[in-house]
């Protein structure tokens, strides 16, 4: 994201007055141009027998932000994925490979972003707080620091619009918008809120993928006993007048979140190829999330237990 500032911004180094601080001027590597970024997949498409056509070259500036090593990585991805050479790229063969690259592409923006979280852990602070949308306290910062806006704009990370800032690099927005907020930062009615949230949706797509398995094991006629067999005697009699979609119905399921657990371990063979955890895993993080249901009892969630409970969130969320 261009050379590090910090040396003339430093008004000491190592205990001395830094003789640099105020005499050198500052210079941010500008990204590439649109005919730069043109320019650029030309020439090495060129050599790979890969040519884009003039909507491809305008969506990787779109896409990459004229950054020149995001741009040359994506091109490699796009190449990757032509069936022959040489080859032409259209929109179709573009997203495909973008598209493939994208799912990769967190490492990539580590390795741009690496300097901000070692050197400038304010600046990637702000970038979270974009990344979330908390436009409140990325500007609480940025009125604190003018400075912190400046490398920001200087890395061309962001661009300043017409009434805010906005991430110039989409992979770069995507991946500050899949980093939770920080918890020292979320307030005990957030917390609770957050916790609510991601349990409904976590519920939401665990009824879906047992659903799911079961009509792919099972026959119409005994999907519904093979479900009830996994849940206690009196939970059995209360739901005899529900049928199989009913049980698990979206919105609507009487089911208990540990009864989802319970079901799912009673049919693990069956599970633990597409959750790809053990069983012991899969048993802790459903345990966490449901010992952490502090929002239906109103009290607050202390730090190492929003922390768990994130993690918890976070292994099955990638998982159903």
């Amino acid at each position: 994201m261009g050379t590090n500032p910090h040396c003339i911004e430093a008004v000491k180094l190592f205990e001395s007055d830094n003789p640099l601080f105020g005499n050198v001027e500052k210079r941010f590597i500008p990204m590439f141009t649109p005919e730069q970024v043109a320019e650029m997949v030309t020439d090495l498409g060129a050599i790979m027998g890969v040519e884009f056509d003039p909507e491809s070259r305008i969506k990787l500036f779109q896409d990459f932000g004229g950054h020149p090593f995001l741009t040359r990585y994506a091109c490699s991805y796009i190449a990757r994925v032509a069936a022959s050479r040489p080859a032409m790229v259209d929109r179709t063969l573009y997203a495909k490979g973008v598209n493939e690259y994208t799912t990769e592409s967190d490492s990539y923006v580590e390795s741009v972003v690496g300097l901000l979280k070692e050197q400038y852990p304010d600046e990637h602070l702000m970038l979270e707080f974009m990344g979330q949308g908390d436009h409140k306290s990325f500007d609480a910062y940025a009125v604190q620091d003018p400075n912190l806006l400046e490398h920001l704009y200087g890395y061309g990370v962001l661009k300043k619009g017409v009434e805010k800032s906005f991430f110039n690099i989409g992979i770069v927005e995507r991946y500050f918008s899949k980093i939770v907020k920080p918890t020292k930062f979320v307030g005990s009615e957030d917390r609770l809120a957050e916790i609510s949230k991601r349990r409904n949706l976590l519920e939401r797509d665990v009824r879906r993928q047992i659903q799911t398995v079961l009509k792919v094991h099972f026959s119409k006629a005994k999907r519904r006993e093979q479900l009830l067999a996994k849940l206690s005697e009196p939970r059995r009699q209360q739901l005899a007048g529900e049928d199989f979609e009913s049980i698990l119905a979206d919105g609507a399921s009487p089911l208990y979140f540990d009864e989802l657990k319970s079901i799912i371990l009673g049919f693990w063979d069956k599970f633990e190829n597409s959750l790809e955890m053990s069983r012991s895993e899969f048993e802790y993080h459903m345990d966490v999330i449901n010992r952490t249901r502090n929002d239906a009892h109103a009290k607050d969630v202390d730090d190492r237990a929003f922390e768990k409970v994130r993690v918890s969130f976070g292994e099955l969320g990638d998982r159903f």
